[in-house]
């Protein structure tokens, strides 16, 4: 294998594409929304007298209010409709936040080098290039890594002829969107054993 950095020539072309990044901080926030929900619904279920009192007290001041006039059962009875009306909406927009976070977009370019010894290797190099373009024939010194598909992850490309650093800059959003995934994770993952540890218990 060989070192870095690696000094090649670019063969073939330079293709670029455009890769949606999903999973915005919404969809985390849709998760923690959904989340709050269900604990609460889970500790009036498995603890009610903790409850009993401030919903008697609550029911208590809403017949009152129904009882004192007919504007006021009037009120209540759309209240109570526009209650369970917003308790649904917001249900649709804390799925529809998990499910269907915002898109931001990267780009990818992926070409091919041939070294020294004649041995070709692909390469990847994600985000918006800044110091320079890639062009076929460049002789480049390539610094990265291989994934494990063999693929060179191209952090960094110095031209030879010109001297010009190329780099690849991923914006904020794109970033978020990717380390999102992982709050995700650990959403489920804590949810998971959150239920675990209650049936166990």
């Amino acid at each position: 294998m060989p070192s870095f950095p690696l000094s090649a020539r670019v063969s073939g072309t330079v293709e670029m594409n455009t890769r949606i990044e999903r999973g915005g901080i919404a969809s985390a926030l849709g998760l923690i929304v959904l989340g709050l929900g269900a604990y609460l619904i889970w500790a009036f279920v498995t603890s009610p007298e903790q409850w009993i009192w401030p919903a008697a007290i609550i029911g208590a001041i809403a017949l009152l209010v129904a009882w004192k006039s007919e504007s006021g059962r009037e009120l209540m009875s759309s209240a109570a409709g526009g209650a369970m009306r917003g308790a649904g909406s917001m249900a649709r927009r804390s799925t529809s936040m998990a499910r269907s976070p915002g898109d931001d977009s990267s780009e990818e370019r992926r070409f091919r080098v041939v070294d020294q010894q004649g041995r070709a290797f692909d390469c990847l190099m994600v985000g918006e290039l800044t110091g320079g373009t890639l062009k076929p024939g460049d002789d480049v010194q390539i610094w990265g890594h291989f994934d494990r598909r063999r693929l060179i992850r191209v952090r960094k490309v110095v031209i030879v002829a010109t001297g010009a650093t190329v780099t690849a800059k991923l914006h904020l959003a794109v970033l978020l969107r990717r380390a999102n995934r992982w709050i995700v994770r650990l959403l489920l993952i804590g949810l998971v054993v959150y239920v675990v540890r209650q049936v166990a218990w």
